[in-house]
């Protein structure tokens, strides 16, 4: 079950030729939805770490200055 393409998804070719081999079509378009999960899941782990460094940086920031981050316009709003 673990051998194949990308090793996870059990896509082991129907025929093999030299350096070309046939792969079974339903065995393709479950690798296909398989790696567009992991892509859609890398993204919102990409974006996740995006906004906690923002907000990160938002805090550092505002224990650097001690103005609650006035000086950005971020702070209170007047």
């Amino acid at each position: 079950m673990c051998s194949g393409l990308m090793g996870s998804i059990s896509c082991r070719p129907v025929r093999e030729n030299d350096v070309y081999a046939v792969y079974a079509k339903g065995d393709i378009a479950a690798l296909k939805e398989h790696c567009r999960k992991l892509r859609a899941d890398f993204k919102a782990v990409v974006r996740e770490n995006a906004l906690l460094q923002e907000k990160l940086n938002r805090y550092e920031r505002a224990a650097c200055y001690g103005d609650d981050l006035e000086w950005t316009n971020e702070g209170s709003k007047r």
